[in-house]
Formats: structure tokens, C-alpha cells, sequence
């Protein structure tokens, strides 16, 4: 990430080849490696990580890079479902954050959870970007996400601040992470500098408006967003914070909702993030246990393949499809909350579905039939 921001060709034809380098030996070359008779057979840890999350290893599936699509599709383009099945990937929504809900019980963030007009990342964007003067051009497209304008200032603010912020990180870093987003240096800024915004300006002209003319006076600002984000916004979920660290502090240790202990010296950020993550991680793996308890109870040929954090990937037969996904949606939505209680927030599933004998790089967006 560093070396991207420097601004010379010969050292980013340099980084393009390692990440081809990168692309050839840390992965495709595990998969011809690993793989018996054209099958994959993915190790997947459940005793490695401290904070009981998952592992996966021989070779690393979860680890395929993200942010570099080329290299994603690249990697996903040599994966492909048993002949004549398809692949539909099954995603828990914000599960974290849901869990973290349980845990903190925000009444703010209940509200942004569930109420369907809520939009969180939209919210703060406003607030850090100071968005007043688009309020009518926002209102009459039906929100943020509707401007592709504005929408890029919701995805680094989500991608920037929000969620750095509820795993621990400060606002310096986060105000230099948006300036990689936006395209601001991290010294004084000029005018057209940035991403463009709806009416002509660009992200710096419009902030030097707004009495912001620099990284140092954005930097200050994002400290005062901060304050505000966990002083006024999610207060609640600041005080269960500090709670409990200090009762970790007290004890050397805490107790998962799910009944697992985590022990220890811990950091900070650890304390607080470790429970989440683990609770969250075995409610896919409760969900996992029990659709492969029915899938072997009725025969599927369907099999679940893979797991990658809040996802479960299936290989699953067309004739099958619909049965599948309705016993998917009805695990995850309506028997998980029933045998944990401590659940007290709805859950929800997304699913991607590839074409018949088609790749996971080919990958779509699909409908679920309702659990009802």
C-alpha cells in the first residue's frame, strides 16, 4: 500500500510484477499443489486462533486477495463446482456487527440495524464531509448510495472510519486512510485536487469551503467526528466497551455469549474485539453443523465445500437449488436465534450463485427464497 502512493512509473511496474509474482506462487500454484485428481480439499482449523475464529490452511481459500479484483477473478476463475452442479455462496449480513449488537445493546444501533431507511455509513459520510449543501440533490435521488458521486464518499467513510473505528483504530490513521480514497495528499491541499463531486467541484475544492484546507485541519476534525461518533452517537456501546476492559482487567479473563473463555494478557482492542468475532464465527459454524446434519439426513447430493469468515460456499446439484437455499435461509434466520436466545437482533443471509459448471469467479447476485 505504501509504495502504491508513490508516484513513479518504474517502481509500479515493479509492484505489478510482484503481485504477479504473488499470484502464481502464493496461490494458483497451492491450488495444482494441493489439489487430488482435480479436487481441492481445504483444511479448516477450528483450534489455531485465540480468538476462536476459523483458520483455513493447505491452501488458504480465505486468503484469496480482495482488494486487487483482477488477482480475485483470477484465482476464482480456476475454481469450479463438481460437473453439472453449481456454486452458491451464502453470506451472513454484517454478522459483527449484529453480534457486536448483542453484546453492547446500542439503542442507536439498533435503530441503524433494522429500521430499513437507517444508513449508517451515509449518516457519518454526511457528518465528515459536511454534506449540507447537497441535502435537496440527496433527498430527491432517494439517499447517498443513489449520487456514484456521493456514494464513493459512503464507501470510504464506511471502509475508512466505521468500521476501523468499532475495531480500534484512532482518527490520524483513519483521516490518512481517507486521503488514499479520496486522492488527497497528506500535506496542504489546492484546489481540483481529489475525486470529483456532483456540480463540478472536486472533494478538496469543496472542503477548503468548509474551512478545511489541509490534511492537519482534516486530521482535527476527524478527531472531533471521533468524539462525537462514541461520546454522542453509540454511547452505550462506548460504555460497554470500557466495561468490559475493566472487568477483564479485574479477572484475566472473559467469557464468550457462546460459553467459550478467552484468557490471557490481552490489548485493549483485543478485549473487545476477540468475543465478537469468536461469537460470531460459531454461529456460522452452529449453521454449518446443522445444514450438513440435514443434508446427510435427506441425501442431497448438494455438499457444503468451503467456509470464509461470515460465508458458507455449497456445491449444489440445480435440482436441489431451491430446497437448499430455503434450508439455509431457515437455519440461519430461524433455528440459530432459537437455540441461542442471547441472539436478540434478526439476522439476515445474501447469497451468490454461479451458472451451471461455471467458475466462482463468475459469480452473481441471487434472491433467496423467504424462510417462512
Amino acid at each position: 500500500d505504501a509504495l502504491s502512493q508513490i508516484d513513479l512509473p518504474e517502481l509500479q511496474k515493479i509492484v505489478e510484477i510482484r503481485k504477479c509474482y504473488k499470484l502464481k506462487d502464493t496461490y494458483l500454484d497451492s491450488f495444482l499443489r494441493e489439489q487430488v485428481n482435480g479436487y481441492i480439499h481445504p483444511i479448516l482449523n477450528l483450534h489455531t486462533a485465540q480468538t476462536f475464529r476459523p483458520s483455513t490452511s493447505n491452501p488458504n481459500l480465505a486468503n484469496i486477495p480482495k482488494r486487487q479484483k483482477w488477482m480475485m477473478q483470477t484465482c476464482r476463475q480456476a475454481l469450479y463446482p463438481r460437473p453439472g452442479h453449481q456454486l452458491l455462496e451464502v453470506d451472513f449480513g454484517a454478522l459483527e456487527v449484529m453480534i457486536a449488537y448483542c453484546y453492547h445493546k446500542d439503542p442507536n444501533m439498533y435503530k441503524y440495524l433494522t429500521e430499513p431507511d437507517a444508513d449508517m455509513h451515509g449518516d457519518m459520510a454526511h457528518q465528515i464531509f459536511m454534506l449540507d449543501d447537497y441535502d435537496q440533490q440527496i433527498k430527491q435521488a432517494g439517499g447517498l448510495k443513489k449520487i456514484p458521486e456521493l456514494k464513493y464518499l459512503r464507501d470510504a467513510t464506511k471502509n475508512s472510519f466505521v468500521f476501523p473505528q468499532f475495531y480500534g483504530d484512532y482518527y490520524f490513521k483513519n483521516a490518512a486512510s481517507f486521503c488514499r480514497w479520496v486522492g488527497l495528499p497528506q500535506d496542504k491541499w489546492k484546489k481540483g485536487q481529489g475525486v470529483a463531486l456532483p456540480g463540478g467541484d472536486t472533494v478538496s475544492t469543496y472542503l477548503i469551503k468548509q474551512g478545511i484546507k489541509s490534511f492537519d485541519s482534516f486530521a482535527e476534525h476527524m478527531k472531533k467526528i471521533e468524539q462525537d461518533f462514541w461520546g454522542r452517537r453509540f454511547a452505550v456501546y462506548q460504555q460497554w466497551k470500557e466495561e468490559w476492559v475493566e472487568a477483564y482487567q479485574k479477572r484475566g479473563y472473559f467469557d464468550m455469549l457462546t460459553g467459550f473463555r478467552c484468557k490471557g494478557v490481552m490489548k485493549k482492542n483485543q478485549v473487545i474485539n476477540y468475543p465478537i468475532q469468536g461469537s460470531a464465527f460459531h454461529c456460522l459454524l452452529w449453521c454449518f453443523i446443522r445444514i450438513d446434519e440435514i443434508a446427510r439426513e435427506e441425501g442431497w447430493d448438494s455438499r457444503l465445500v468451503n467456509q470464509i469468515y461470515d460465508s458458507m460456499v455449497l456445491d449444489v446439484h440445480p435440482d436441489e437449488l431451491q430446497h437448499v437455499a430455503w434450508t439455509i435461509n431457515y437455519v440461519t434466520t430461524v433455528e440459530l436465534p432459537r437455540a441461542w436466545p442471547w441472539i436478540i437482533i434478526p439476522l439476515e443471509i445474501e447469497a451468490d450463485l454461479c451458472p451451471v459448471d461455471g467458475s466462482w469467479a463468475e459469480k452473481e447476485s441471487w434472491e433467496l427464497p423467504k424462510a417462512v
